[in-house]
Order: C-alpha cells, then structure tokens, then sequence
C-alpha cells in the first residue's frame, strides 16, 4: 500500500484492524496424509470491510467475492516427524487489513486442509475457524479441524472406497457460519491448524472502544 493511500485510510470515519502473520503448520493424529496444501480466507459482518493490499504476496489469489485468499504449498510429512502425529510446515505469510465503524461481525479466519487421495483428486482433510483476537499484539492460534459427514449410511461407506467423493462445502465460509448447520453432520479429524498473528488496531477509542 504506497504512503498516498495509506495516509488517506488513517483519515477517514472508521477504525482499523491489522492482521499480519503466517500459518505455520497442521497436525493429524493417527492420519500420515500425502501432498497436503493449506487456503485461508475470511468472513465478517455487513458493517466490514476488507481494505486492498497492493503489496498482496505471489500466493494470493481473489475469489469472485473480491476477498482476499491466501493458498500454501503442498508439503509432506516431516521425516523427523512420528507417522502417528505427522507435521506438515507451510509457514504461509498472511496479511489483512479491515476497516469498520462497528465491532459487531467482527473478522473470523477460516482454514482449510487439503491432500491428495490415490488418483491425484483434491480431498478435504478439514475444516477450521475462529474468531481474529479481540487485544492487540502477538498471538499463537491453535485451530481444530473438521469435516462434514455423508447423510446416509451408504454414502459413508462409498466415501471409504472413493475419497474424492468426500462432502464438501460449497462456499468455505459456511464452515464458520450458523446458516444451514443445524442439518450438517460433522466428524472430529483429530487435527489443528497452527497460526502466529500480530494485531493492530487504530483509531478504535475514536469510536468509544477500549482495546487492552
């Protein structure tokens, strides 16, 4: 962001938040996964914002909802790692800026797994979020993971034959949403996403907030 546009932000009727950091890592028990690749995005309420970065990384991508989505690379296990609790490092860097006048729908960040299953298909290993850290300053995020489950028996059966079959979300951002989980059956993957933030705010008591 060049110092004209920045300056302009600072001025104007809203306050800020900035997240800056990388996704370091995931970790399954008892699944030694192959080719295991990482996105990340956000969702956040109608009062949000996401201002553009123009100093975005090579590993952005935008979807069609303009919002930023950051992908890693594959990574296998760690050789130095036990097959019962593999490691996977990415250390992705991450990086956004949101502009609001309202705490209400305050950021969330979504995380997911992906592997390859025997025949070179994308599968998904899990589905993670949380909520941005409301205090300034570093934090270390630990982020279970999830997957949705078949409606019926027999398709969970199928999905043991042909992972590629697995369910999936349509849009990731229902993973952190309420809208339609009530008729969504999810399974523990028995894994976690490991993320290293820093936060900053700006201008939040001009608004009668009180960050600590």
């Amino acid at each position: 962001m060049d110092d004209d546009n920045q300056s302009s932000l600072l001025t104007r009727n809203f306050f800020l938040v900035n997240i800056h950091g990388q996704i370091e890592s995931s970790s399954f028990i008892g699944h030694d996964y192959e080719n295991v690749y990482c996105k990340c995005l956000f969702r956040y309420g109608p009062d949000w914002a996401l201002v553009n970065n123009t100093n975005s990384t090579s590993s952005d991508k935008r979807n069609n909802n303009k919002d930023i989505v950051f992908i890693s690379q594959m990574a296998s296990r760690r050789p130095d790692q036990p097959v019962e609790l593999p490691l996977y490092v990415w250390n992705l860097p991450i990086e956004a800026t949101f502009k609001s006048t309202n705490v209400f729908g305050w950021p969330q960040i979504i995380v997911s797994v992906y592997g390859m299953d025997n025949l070179g298909n994308d599968v998904i290993r899990g589905y993670g979020w949380t909520h941005l850290p409301i205090r300034p300053g570093e934090h270390r995020l630990q982020i279970r993971l999830f997957t949705p489950q078949s409606s019926t028996l027999l398709a969970r059966i199928a999905n043991w034959f042909v992972e590629s079959r697995r369910p999936e979300f349509i849009d990731t951002r229902l993973a952190a949403g309420h809208e339609g989980r009530q008729l969504v059956t999810i399974e523990n993957q028995g894994g976690e996403v490991t993320i290293l933030l820093n936060v900053l705010f700006k201008d939040f008591k001009k608004y009668g907030f009180i960050s600590r």
